[in-house]
């Protein structure tokens, strides 16, 4: 957001805004956990809000790792079951 569009907010509404894009990467264990968690993460300095994001952004980029390794072993086990498909069909 630019300087001049950020004047057009008060800091509560920017927090708002902040904390509404961050929060979707965020899996919650219940809504509770998610006011908490608002409410902590309010109270901290600018510095720690970068580090929690940047925490939750390794934390996806392991996910979408994971998720990729398990795809990838999926389809290897595909081809291989459509290969001795295909060998058993041509006997």
């Amino acid at each position: 957001m630019y300087e001049e569009q950020k004047q057009k907010f008060t800091e509560d509404e920017l927090y708002e805004r902040d904390y509404e894009l961050f929060a979707k990467y965020i899996n919650w264990k219940d809504d509770r956990e998610r006011r908490n968690y608002k409410t902590q993460i309010k109270g901290y300095d600018d510095s720690k809000v970068i580090k929690q994001m940047y925490n939750t952004i390794l934390d996806l980029l392991d996910t979408c790792n994971e998720n990729d390794r398990i795809l990838s072993i999926r389809d290897m086990r595909i081809r291989g079951l459509e290969s001795a498909l295909l060998k058993e069909q041509n006997k």
